[in-house]
C-alpha cells in the first residue's frame, strides 16, 4: 500500500525527519532511553504517566481536513494532573470553521507509583476525543476516554526500554444503549536516546455502531522524537486496521508537538 502518493509529500516528510535527527543531538523530551518526562498517552489513550510536580505542557495536534487541537495540562501536586483542551475543523485552509461544542477537561491521578513488582496505576477522566468534530452526530471521530483506569509497567532489555500499558474506560459519547466498558492496550519502545515507537490497540467495544461491525478494532502506530529540551514531536500512522467507514482507505497521518515546562 502506498502511504505517500506524491513527490511533495515524500519531500516534506524527509525534510521533517532530517530536522528531527539534527535537533535530537542536544535534546530530550518524552521520547527515547532515559527520557526525563513520562508519556501520558500511548497515542490516543491514557497511560499511568503524569507531568512532574510544578510543571505544565502545551500540546498541539494536526489532523485531517485542516483540523487543529490544542491542550494544556498543569501539575501542582505530585501525581495529580489537570487540563483543558479544544479543537476545530478547517482551522488550516479556507473552508468554514467548525469547533467542538464544549471544551475538553482532563483529570488524572496516579494512585500507585511503579515498583519492580507492580505497575503504576492511574485513574482519571477526559471528555476530549480525537480527530475531527462531527457536528451532525455530536461526537468526535474517535471517542474520548471518559472515566478510565490505566496500568503501565516499564521493562529494560537488549533493545532499550519498553513501556506496556493496559486500560479500561467508559465513555459517555455513545448513545445510552451502546455505552459499555471498553478495553485498550499498547506499548512504547525506545530507539536509542531520542526516539520511540508506539503502538496502540483499541477494541472499540462501545463504538461498534459507528465503526464497521465486522472489525471495530483500531490500531495506530507513531514515531516520537525529542527535538529540544522538553519538546517532543510525534508522527502518527492511524487506522492500520481500517475499520472506520467514514475514513477513505489508506493510512491517516497526523502530527503533534508537545512542550513541557516547569514553573
Amino acid at each position: 500500500m502506498v502511504i505517500f502518493n506524491s513527490y511533495k509529500y515524500k519531500s516534506s516528510i524527509i525534510v521533517i525527519l532530517l530536522i528531527i535527527i539534527a535537533k535530537s543531538a542536544m535534546a530530550q523530551g518524552t521520547a527515547g532511553y532515559n527520557a526525563p518526562f513520562e508519556s501520558r498517552e500511548i497515542i490516543d489513550m491514557p497511560t499511568a504517566g503524569v507531568l512532574p510536580k510544578n510543571s505544565f505542557n502545551i500540546k498541539s495536534k494536526l489532523y485531517n481536513e485542516g483540523g487543529l487541537a490544542l491542550e494544556t495540562n498543569f501539575s501542582f501536586l505530585k501525581n495529580l494532573m489537570l487540563g483543558i483542551s479544544f479543537s476545530g475543523n478547517n482551522v488550516i485552509g479556507n473552508d468554514n470553521l467548525q469547533f467542538q461544542k464544549i471544551p475538553g477537561f482532563n483529570l488524572k491521578f496516579r494512585v500507585f507509583d511503579e515498583t519492580i513488582k507492580i505497575p503504576a496505576i492511574a485513574v482519571g477522566f477526559s471528555n476530549q476525543g480525537n480527530g475531527k468534530w462531527i457536528n451532525s452526530i455530536n461526537r468526535f471521530e474517535n471517542l474520548s476516554p471518559g472515566f478510565y483506569l490505566a496500568l503501565s509497567k516499564n521493562f529494560a532489555w537488549q533493545l532499550g526500554e519498553v513501556s506496556a500499558t493496559g486500560g479500561i474506560h467508559y465513555s459517555f459519547e455513545p448513545s445510552k444503549e451502546d455505552r459499555c466498558v471498553n478495553v485498550y492496550g499498547g506499548f512504547e519502545q525506545t530507539i536509542w536516546k531520542y526516539f520511540s515507537i508506539s503502538g496502540e490497540l483499541n477494541l472499540n467495544l462501545d463504538d461498534i455502531a459507528y465503526l464497521e461491525k465486522k472489525s471495530p478494532i483500531n490500531f495506530h502506530l507513531s514515531l516520537k522524537s525529542s527535538i529540544a529540551n522538553g519538546i517532543t514531536i510525534e508522527l502518527q500512522l492511524r487506522n492500520i486496521i481500517n475499520s472506520n467507514k467514514y475514513i477513505a482507505s489508506g493510512f491517516e497521518r497526523r502530527l503533534s508537538i508537545d512542550i513541557i515546562r516547569s514553573f
